[in-house]
């Protein structure tokens, strides 16, 4: 019964050597006891327990590392809800400011949409230069519904992924919101100003929602900015007031319309780009947003006696 083998490299070595003296190859203690058809006697017990002590460290090792992605998830957990109290208690913090400021609010319907568009610049000029600080704040399906993270429904309407996109949005908010606070201050007097701020916050949430289910299994898409909500703004008022009549700003020589074609055509054009489905813009959260603009203002409408109800 021979004690001896042979490495790979031709050189002789000892039964039990767990390197080879000549090319350093290691070798595993029990898959080395048979060579060939020859037996080789029980290793010493020294060996026997080295190899034992080998396979203990083996298994620690490979169960601290199962449990890295579990202290991930709940530090990612813990961050996800961290942000959600944040953004609530930030809409807190805007209704009571609101509220106590109410009345210099009213007397000039102007100063909270610039508000408004002060906190959008601000947000945005940070995720200019900070695409990590963009992509935790832009409207993706899949952190919502897999990790939960539903500030991102509100946060993705103050974002804008450049300044061209950030102007757009400001005249439309600046073009048409104050004509909106006017007819909110006709239904709810001081408080007008609050309407107009749930109105707003809320139109950003709703009109996530239709990209949020047709993209749920989406990784690759997001969206940001604050369109969905000038959209409803844009739509709500131009319905306020059945005089009301509107041009394209965009387009000087465009003759002007009634409110209601306005409206009517900016959600038939939308619903149209959306199906064709061309181009980087969300054209479903701005149909959305108009829907819902719409309904708003005609729920007030019929309540109160007013706009379009009144005519």
């Amino acid at each position: 019964m021979s004690v001896e083998r042979k490495c790979e490299c031709g050189a002789v070595m000892g039964a039990y050597d767990l390197d080879c003296k000549a090319c350093g190859k290691g070798f595993k203690v029990r898959d080395e006891y048979l060579v060939g058809k020859d037996i080789l006697p029980e290793p010493p017990v020294d060996l026997w327990a080295a190899q034992e002590r080998y396979a203990q460290s083996k298994k620690r090792g490979r169960t601290r590392k199962s449990r890295a992605p579990r202290t991930s998830a709940r530090g990612a957990t813990a961050t996800t809800t961290i942000f959600n109290l944040a953004t609530i208690l930030l809409i807190a913090a805007s209704i009571i400011l609101v509220i106590v400021f109410r009345e210099p609010l009213v007397a000039d319907s102007k100063t909270l949409p610039y508000a408004i568009l002060a906190f959008t610049i601000l947000i945005s000029v940070i995720a200019f230069q900070r695409r990590r600080f963009l992509d935790r704040i832009v409207m993706s399906p899949i952190h919502i519904n897999r990790n939960r993270e539903y500030f991102r429904l509100l946060s993705s309407g103050f974002g804008h992924v450049d300044v061209g996109h950030l102007v757009l949005n400001a005249l439309g908010l600046l073009s048409l919101s104050y004509i909106l606070i006017e007819f909110l201050v006709r239904a709810y007097g001081e408080y007008a100003p609050l309407a107009f701020l749930l109105i707003y916050l809320s139109a950003i949430v709703i009109s996530d929602i239709p990209d949020l289910i047709r993209h749920r299994n989406d990784f690759d898409y997001s969206s940001v900015g604050a369109s969905g909500a000038i959209s409803a703004v844009i739509a709500g008022a131009a319905i306020s007031d059945p005089d009301l009549l509107l041009t394209l700003y965009f387009i000087p020589s465009a003759p002007a319309v009634p409110g209601y074609v306005y409206a009517f055509g900016y959600l038939a054009i939308s619903i149209y780009l959306d199906y064709r489905g061309r181009g980087r813009v969300a054209h479903l959260a701005h149909a959305a947003g108009v829907v819902y603009g719409l309904a708003v203002v005609g729920l007030i409408s019929v309540a109160f006696g007013l706009g379009f109800a009144a005519a």
